[in-house]
């Protein structure tokens, strides 16, 4: 009897995935989530899947300091009445998956982590080359959800510097 594969998801950080606003003073990032095949192709979640147009993000201004404001959200113009219950589904979850964070989440690429940990998030998929708009196009690294912390704060991190440098 043949099993269906188990379905990997990953926290996407693509080229817009950090952005820096009002002249390199503040600034927001944005994680999308992808599915990963057994073969490393890339895919969107299928319509329907609670992390389809499910994003992490966080934004900063460089008179607060470090990055705050951590949510989950998604960004959708359409909503049908099964999206809406979807959505409220996993965003129940998620608010219980917070509540037992085991620590206070002190960096945006630490918070991910514990989130994406309690929903299910295995990777994290960083793309390294973009040669044009299909996933398949372009070239990617995947990092396990443990290395995750440190490649999220370091491209954070890296963003503001090099904005503030500007």
């Amino acid at each position: 009897m043949a099993t269906k594969d188990k379905k990997v998801y990953a926290l996407y950080l693509g080229m817009k995935s950090i952005e820096a606003e009002r002249n390199g003073n503040a600034g927001h990032a944005e994680f999308g989530v992808v599915e990963v095949g057994g073969n490393g192709e890339i895919r969107n979640p299928e319509t329907g899947n609670q992390f389809n147009d499910l994003n992490f993000r966080c934004q900063w201004s460089e008179r607060m300091g470090d990055p705050f404001a951590f949510a989950l959200h998604y960004s959708m113009s359409f909503i049908e009445l099964a999206d809406a219950e979807r959505m409220a589904k996993l965003l129940k979850k998620a608010w219980r998956v917070e509540r037992k964070f085991s620590v206070n989440p002190t960096t945006f690429g630490q918070w991910c982590v514990l989130m994406a940990k309690g929903l299910g998030i295995t990777k994290l998929v960083k793309l390294v080359t973009s040669n044009g708009p299909s996933f398949s196009d372009n070239e990617h690294r995947t990092f396990s959800i443990k290395e995750a912390q440190n490649v999220i704060d370091a491209a954070i991190a890296e963003s503001r510097k090099s904005e503030v440098a500007a």
